[in-house]
């Protein structure tokens, strides 16, 4: 007889991670909704992590192990090739998902089917798992089909992500820094996103965490995906000045690139008009995107005035 597959695949990547590798698994086992499997990935560790999995015994949590370290991408679209829910959540291995996390993201999917991306706020934890930050985000009226133009509005081990347009689209990781928010900006093509204002996963910030190691790269990595859904929603290269509008032009401490305020103006709102046909957005959240894009040039022309 067919096992009945589960609603929600968890998949967690893990690379030498097992100082907080339990902690990561034992908030997914304790979530409130039950109807999981959970795929640890194991990307060619050489400490215990595979120890630690294997010593659960639970028949929702399945070990796949790599014979050496495949990055992290590949262990993701080993993880999506695997899965048998209906929607493909994310998780990381140091990372703590609250309990609630996979009941509100997965009743607001059935409630929205519209929405293919799902993701939650966000607190900050240090190493002991202390928090150290207020949630990433308040409660914005601005699209986050828009914001993914300018910074990354999703977590990546907040995501939700249905299945069937991963499947139907063959949307994958690819093998590059920024992997999460490239894979948003071709989902976004196909689908709404959204993001929970609760706050449901606290993110371990650690010095030798994937992102710091590899600052300048994702950062470089982000702007050109910036610029490629720029040129999908519209067909036209964004121009050279688009990156720094972004949040990552000013992470990487760059110097805004000189231009006019009729050819910025001309281009946010160009893009916003396009950006509205393209998602179809009802007018309030119209006009909110186009008092953030004012808001983005004040700041971008205050910094190419500043001294």
């Amino acid at each position: 007889m067919r096992k009945r597959s589960p609603k929600v695949t968890v998949v967690m990547p893990v690379f030498n991670g097992e100082k907080y590798l339990r902690a990561a698994v034992d908030s997914i086992l304790n979530q409130t909704f039950t109807d999981f499997e959970l795929l640890v990935i194991d990307d060619g560790s050489t400490d215990s992590s595979a120890a630690i999995i294997s010593a659960y015994h639970d028949r929702r949590v399945k070990l796949i192990q790599f014979s050496k370290n495949m990055g992290i991408s590949a262990a993701l679209n080993s993880g999506i090739e695997l899965a048998r829910g209906q929607y493909l959540a994310r998780m990381d291995s140091d990372d703590i998902s609250l309990p609630e996390r996979l009941a509100g993201q997965v009743f607001f999917m059935e409630a929205n089917p519209e929405y293919g991306l799902c993701g939650t706020n966000v607190r900050s934890i240090n190493s002991e798992g202390k928090v150290i930050s207020s949630p990433w985000w308040s409660k914005t009226p601005v699209p986050l089909e828009w914001t993914l133009l300018w910074t990354n509005p999703i977590a990546h081990p907040t995501a939700v992500m249905r299945m069937d347009l991963l499947r139907q689209f063959n949307l994958r990781y690819r093998n590059i820094p920024n992997e999460d928010g490239d894979l948003w900006s071709r989902l976004v093509l196909k689908t709404r996103i959204t993001r929970l204002p609760e706050t449901l996963l606290h993110y371990r910030c650690r010095p030798d965490g994937a992102f710091n190691t590899g600052r300048i790269e994702h950062l470089r990595q982000a702007i050109e995906s910036s610029r490629e859904l720029a040129r999908a929603i519209t067909g036209r290269e964004a121009p050279v000045f688009h990156r720094c509008l972004t949040v990552y032009s000013r992470a990487l401490e760059e110097k805004p690139l000189p231009c006019d305020r009729k050819a910025a103006a001309g281009w946010v709102n160009f893009l916003l008009d396009q950006s509205r046909k393209y998602w179809r957005w009802g007018n309030e959240k119209y006009y909110a995107a186009l008092a953030d894009g004012w808001r983005r040039l004040k700041r971008y022309f205050s910094a190419v005035t500043s001294p």
